[in-house]
């Protein structure tokens, strides 16, 4: 038997409203949280001037989360006069298409920079949707007399998404005894596709799919050929249009399949 007739026969032969209709993923899409930033920190006033400088850290920080692994921890650290270190920490967590940012920076300061003693603390709580930004400034200053240590932070929390991967082996081909229907199959190759769009380059017309069909049937009068592409969509964007020609996946009014 025919492929094209092994195919057209696994399809259920109703037509499909050109309606959106996007169900949620089943697997995890993959998110990239990038921080970039500088973080500061001064130490002043010493014994003799001794202990006075000021140190900046130039960072770049990376966390990848899923579904499976939806939270990451980061850290940045940063001493000064071998008596103050300022310790930015970050905490991201995926929630749904959402990242969630706790930005932390506390300031140490004793007589050698490996210290647990705590003179100040700033935070910030941020929520970054897919491909947004967010800045923020964060700034620690100890009180003690004599000794005005601060550390300061400024970063810019960036949250990407990958576009999902295409759809491939789109087939399309007339129904058998009733060559105004097209049968039309494909092969999922993601997996974080939200939805499908079915682009019929005849009439200009696309149809939205929920991300579990495999296959439809397209309803149309007769022409002497009809072609089609097909993408996935995804939170990070549509994948491309496949095929990239358009004139290359065609069902032809005489085919069997």
């Amino acid at each position: 038997m025919k492929l094209g007739r092994v195919i057209a026969a696994a399809i259920l032969l109703s037509p499909l409203p050109f309606s959106a209709s996007v169900e949620p993923a089943t697997a995890a899409t993959t998110h990239t949280v990038v921080i970039k930033g500088s973080l500061q920190v001064s130490s002043c006033c010493g014994l003799l001037g001794t202990g006075d400088e000021t140190r900046t850290e130039t960072f770049t920080r990376v966390a990848t989360l899923t579904r499976d692994h939806p939270t990451a921890s980061l850290l940045v650290s940063k001493c000064a006069g071998g008596e103050a270190r300022g310790d930015l920490r970050f905490k991201v967590r995926l929630n749904g298409a959402l990242v969630f940012t706790t930005s932390d920076l506390k300031l140490f300061e004793e007589s050698v920079c490996d210290n647990n003693d705590l003179d100040d603390e700033s935070s910030e709580f941020t929520v970054s949707p897919p491909r947004r930004s967010r800045h923020v400034n964060l700034s620690t200053m100890n009180s003690e007399f004599h000794s005005p240590d601060e550390a300061l932070a400024q970063f810019t929390v960036i949250h990407t998404v990958s576009p999902t991967t295409a759809p491939s082996l789109l087939y399309a081909g007339r129904v058998v005894g009733n060559p105004h229907k097209i049968a039309l199959a494909w092969v999922d190759d993601s997996t974080d596709a939200t939805g499908y769009e079915i682009h019929n380059t005849e009439t200009n017309q696309t149809a939205h799919l929920a991300s579990d069909r495999r296959s439809m049937v397209w309803e149309q009068a007769i022409v002497f050929h009809t072609c089609f592409q097909i993408r996935a969509l995804g939170v990070g964007g549509p994948s491309a249009w496949v095929p990239a020609n358009p004139s290359e996946i065609c069902a032809k009014w005489f085919d069997s399949p």
